[in-house]
């Protein structure tokens, strides 16, 4: 039975830019300002969130070093010496077993290879260590690198706040879809000594979030429900939680529940970033309920609803449990909002200012004035914004953190015309899709064949000098 699935949180895509937005990053804003509300608040009530919270007090600390191993469903992941990437599709091998394939660009030599060491290997049978059966991992399986080991988190979609609607209008499933267990497997940078080192629980859904300090890898599940009506099922989640699994022992323990304020119509607390001990926490809080029913049959209401919204943004310190909210902004305007360090980033479509926030503080000043400040990420060192009209202008722009100084890069990609996409950064290098070996199908679209990967140094980019050092690719790349 075909399945049309659509996420209720897609729908933002109807709004165009509309709302804060995350990823993987003033002085008054004028007539247009938004409304926002700084300011360091902590939770006084006692609700069920804080109760469950203290009762995982024992689990407080982190043991050093927290850092961000993923924060999306990337396929992709990368150190100094090269970028790893999972096929994204199952492809027959020999007998006829489906299986990825683990790539590697390596940065020095700028190659392309399957993950074996074997020369010998025709990496198409399960002895080949870049091979991943489709019975093996999950589609959504998320490769990260952590310590001196390359990790691979294998995992189904999490279809939490989707909506399923049958096509023809038929049976509705209940979501209670067969699948694996999420796992947790662990190898050499080149992709020998593959181990599975930990299971969950198969009754629970893990999202992909991956963070780790020096002893630990922290993760968040939750168990998926499912409400159904005439012919469509809603997937929600309960049971919450922020885990932590000991590298050593790869034994799991609960460090808190995720519904810290339990008190709001809706508590989808996400995580956007750490610093020091402190997740960086972003929730969307809502003026008025409506049953999903309601805005899965209409857009207006649901635009309406977001519309009267605030997305606030708060911390929580591992070592204590502390939780705070620190900054609201409303949802009626279009707002980019990215974290890095203990900074959070803010930008108005209508304002042509960047604003920061301390988020230690709650204080906020201005960051930078940029008519082009649609945030797209950061990077180690500066901010990366695009233009708000971006049919018109798909160059780059760079701020940095120092100084804030504004580079704009006029490179584009070479075939189509689109963005850069930066993939990965090293000390000195980005590493980006520059080019595209694709058909024009002739409506402003394109089949993507390759896309091909190449080093740039970053002020190379960020002067917009194309001094690119392409990639010998022999896959699709990502």
């Amino acid at each position: 039975m075909q399945k049309i699935k659509i996420g209720i949180c897609v729908l933002a895509c109807i709004l165009g830019l509309a709302g804060c937005s995350q990823n993987k990053n003033a002085d008054s804003i004028g007539s247009s300002q938004p409304e926002n509300k700084s300011g360091v608040t902590e939770r006084e009530n006692g609700d069920e969130g804080s109760a469950k919270n203290a009762q995982t007090d024992e689990n407080h600390g982190t043991n050093g070093n927290l850092q961000i191993l993923s924060l999306s469903d990337k396929s992709y992941c990368s150190n100094e010496n090269g970028f790893y990437y999972r096929t994204e599709f199952a492809e027959e091998l020999k007998d006829g077993i489906y299986g990825y394939h683990m790539m590697y660009m390596d940065y020095a030599t700028r190659q392309e290879v399957y993950l074996c060491s074997n020369a010998g290997c025709s990496h198409d049978t399960l002895d080949c260590t870049s091979v991943f059966s489709d019975d093996e991992v999950g589609f959504d399986s998320i490769p990260f690198f952590y310590g001196d080991a390359l990790y691979l988190l294998s995992k189904e979609y999490d279809d939490d706040g989707t909506t399923i609607v049958e096509a023809n209008f038929g049976e509705v499933s209940t979501g209670a879809a067969e699948s694996m267990p999420a796992a947790l497997y662990r190898m050499n940078p080149d992709g020998t000594g593959r181990t599975k080192v930990f299971e969950f629980s198969p009754d629970v859904t893990v999202e992909d979030v991956v963070l780790g300090d020096d002893t630990n890898l922290y993760f968040i599940t939750k168990e998926l429900t499912s409400e159904q009506s005439e012919n469509s099922t809603y997937i929600t989640s309960s049971k919450r939680n922020l885990i932590k699994v000991d590298k050593e022992s790869w034994k799991e323990s609960v460090v808190c529940s995720m519904d810290f304020t339990q008190d709001k119509i809706e508590d989808k607390w996400k995580i956007d970033g750490v610093f020091d001990s402190c997740l960086v926490l972003e929730n969307t809080l809502y003026k008025s309920e409506a049953s999903w029913q309601e805005l899965n049959e209409d857009d207006d209401l649901w635009k309406e609803r977001y519309s009267n919204s605030e997305k606030e943004f708060a911390t929580y310190d591992l070592s204590n449990g502390s939780f705070q909210v620190v900054y609201t902004i409303s949802n009626k305007d279009l707002n980019v909002c990215l974290q890095k360090g203990n900074m959070l980033y803010v930008s108005n479509k209508d304002s042509g200012k960047i604003r920061q926030v301390d988020l230690t503080t709650g204080e906020e000043s201005k960051f930078a004035e940029l008519d082009c400040s649609y945030i797209v990420d950061t990077y180690n060192d500066v901010l990366c914004c695009w233009s708000w009209d971006n049919e018109k202008d798909k160059t780059l722009y760079f701020i940095r953190y120092d100084s804030g100084e504004i580079s704009h890069c006029g490179l584009v990609n070479k075939k189509t015309g689109w963005n850069l996409e930066i993939k990965a950064e090293t000390k000195d290098y980005f590493l980006v899709v520059y080019d595209y070996d694709a058909i024009d199908n002739g409506d402003g679209s394109y089949e993507i064949l390759q896309y091909k990967h190449a080093l740039i140094a970053k002020e190379d980019l960020y002067q917009g000098r194309g001094d690119f050092l392409p990639i010998q690719m022999i896959g699709k790349g990502v």
